[in-house]
């Protein structure tokens, strides 16, 4: 089921469909719903969706990135930014 999100694009906003939203957070990979936050036009057919993750012990901001797949609609690719492995791992 697609979802209708209204994406910022300078000043002003365009609404188009996503397939999806995160199923997890890409730091913790808690697998919880995130909440949304923010939604822009990247660059052309490329939208961009800030979440905060909504695990009480995370609680991370990230970026969902879209690619279009059709007239305005997008699927999801990938989220940014990934936990980096701690020095010495």
């Amino acid at each position: 089921m697609a979802l209708l999100v209204s994406f910022l694009d300078g000043e002003q906003v365009r609404a188009a469909n996503v397939d999806r939203f995160p199923e997890a957070c890409p730091l913790c990979e808690a697998p919880r719903a995130p909440r949304f936050i923010a939604a822009i036009v990247r660059v052309a057919h490329v939208r961009q969706i800030c979440f905060q993750c909504t695990s009480v012990d995370c609680r991370s901001l990230f970026i969902g990135n879209y690619q279009e797949e059709a007239k305005a609609r997008y699927r999801l690719v990938d989220c940014e930014p990934r936990r980096a492995p701690c020095p010495g791992s």
